[in-house]
C-alpha cells in the first residue's frame, strides 16, 4: 500500500544503539508485509508492546543471572510440553513472559514454574499466586545445578527452535523477546551453564501452605515469601498428560 503517514523512532540512550537497531529492523519487517495502513499500524503497536516487555525484563545491560535461571526453567518445562503436544498450542499456553500471575495456562490446568540452583527446594512467591482457589494449579519445581558441561540459555533456545514449525517459531521469538532475551547477549549467556537435576510437580489443593491477601491487614500492600517444597511432599504428584 502507499503510505500516507510516517512515524519516526529515536533512542535517548546512546549505549543501546545495537538493540535500537534490532528494534527498528523488527518493526520494519513486520510493517512491510502488511496490505493496508490499518494493518500496518496494528502491527506497529503490537511490536512496540513486545519490545516494551523486553526492556522491562532485560534491564539496562542484559538479563540478570536470576532472570536467566528463571527463563531456563520455564523453557525446560516448555520443552517437556512440546514433546507431548502440538508446539503451537504449547507456546500459546506460555504466558509467563507477559507478566501474568502464572507461567502456563492450559485448558485443563495451570502451571507455575519455579526454578532454583541452590540445591534446596525453597521457592519465592507472593500472596494469591499459589492458592487452592485455582482449580488444578500445579507447581513445577525445576532444580538446576551450575556446570561447565551443562547447557547455557542460548543453547536451550536453539534446541527448542529446531523442533518448531515456522508459525510456532515466530511466536516463540516474540515470547523470548517479551521475556528479555536477545541473541545479542549471547556472550553473557555463555557464562552460565546448567544441568537439570530434577523436575518435580506439586498440586496446590486444599491444605497447601499459602498466604492469601484476605488474611493480611489492608495496610500491608505487598508481600513476598519463601516456601520450602521439601516440606510439601504430601502434595507431590505427576500431572496427567
Amino acid at each position: 500500500f502507499a503510505p500516507t503517514n510516517e512515524i519516526s523512532l529515536s533512542s535517548k540512550k546512546k549505549g543501546d544503539v545495537l538493540i535500537f537497531d534490532q528494534l527498528c529492523r523488527d518493526i520494519y519487517r513486520s510493517v512491510e508485509c502488511c496490505d493496508t495502513e490499518k494493518e500496518a499500524f496494528k502491527s506497529f503497536i503490537n511490536r512496540l508492546e513486545v519490545w516494551s516487555d523486553f526492556f522491562k525484563k532485560r534491564g539496562i545491560r542484559s538479563m540478570s543471572y536470576e532472570s536467566q535461571v528463571g527463563l531456563f526453567g520455564e523453557l525446560t518445562f516448555l520443552q517437556k510440553v512440546i514433546s507431548l503436544t502440538d508446539s503451537f498450542e504449547a507456546l500459546t499456553a506460555w504466558i509467563g513472559p507477559k507478566n501474568a500471575l502464572h507461567d502456563f495456562i492450559f485448558p485443563s490446568c495451570t502451571v507455575e514454574v519455579k526454578t532454583t540452583t541452590s540445591g534446596e527446594a525453597k521457592i519465592h512467591t507472593r500472596p494469591g499466586q499459589l492458592s487452592p482457589e485455582y482449580e488444578n494449579l500445579f507447581i513445577c519445581l525445576v532444580r538446576l545445578e551450575a556446570s561447565d558441561l551443562g547447557q547455557d540459555l542460548m543453547t536451550k533456545v536453539n534446541c527448542i527452535s529446531e523442533e518448531l514449525s515456522e508459525e510456532a517459531l515466530d511466536l516463540f521469538r516474540d515470547l523470548l523477546t517479551s521475556a528479555g532475551y536477545t541473541e545479542m547477549d549471547k556472550e553473557y549467556y555463555k557464562k552460565n551453564k546448567f544441568d537439570i537435576i530434577e523436575l518435580k510437580f506439586f498440586l496446590v489443593e486444599e491444605g497447601f501452605p499459602t498466604i492469601n491477601f484476605d488474611s493480611l491487614p489492608k495496610a500491608i500492600t505487598e508481600v513476598n515469601y519463601s516456601l520450602d517444597l521439601k516440606l510439601c511432599d504430601d502434595f507431590s504428584t505427576e500431572p496427567e498428560k
